[in-house]
């Protein structure tokens, strides 16, 4: 696969609304929100994706695994309103930060630490993993009526 086009993937791909345009534009009082029969808000999925992508980020840095699992940690719960903001832009500053690493063609090359493959192979994974809760997230804003955001251009 191109780099670049990783890049691409793991900013919107052909098929996804950019991250930013998904999370834009949402009152702190929705993105807390836990709808009847979900099991997290936006704003937990938001915290989960940004967990892990300092958790990859770390890893790619160093080179070397250094988590420890948390229970709980990972999907945190019950963020509050005046967090939304903070959550959010953790989140997008690190995809940016994981998109970096697409310009390296000898980082995309290495071998991932735990999991095996390659440092291309993971961020491919993890441009799944965002999708799949990005998706997650449109559905509950369409379910809460505020899909999609002001501004909301799907040419871009």
């Amino acid at each position: 696969m191109n780099p670049q086009a990783l890049k691409h993937l793991l900013e919107s791909g052909n098929a996804f609304v950019r991250p930013d345009q998904i999370l834009s534009d949402l009152e702190p009082e929705l993105a807390v929100r836990t709808l009847s029969g979900a099991v997290h808000s936006v704003a937990a999925h938001t915290a989960h994706m940004a967990w892990w992508q300092r958790q990859v980020i770390q890893d790619l840095e160093t080179r070397a695994k250094t988590r420890v699992r948390v229970p709980g940690e990972e999907f945190p719960q019950n963020i509050a309103l005046e967090d939304w903001e903070t959550v959010r832009q953790d989140f997008l500053n690190g995809l940016e930060r994981l998109k970096s690493f697409c310009d390296d063609p000898e980082v995309l090359e290495r071998p991932y630490l735990e999991r095996g493959g390659t440092v291309l192979e993971t961020l491919l994974d993890f441009a799944l993993h965002n999708a799949y809760h990005l998706g997650q997230i449109v559905l509950m804003r369409r379910l809460m009526g505020v899909w999609p955001p002001a501004g909301y251009d799907p040419e871009t």
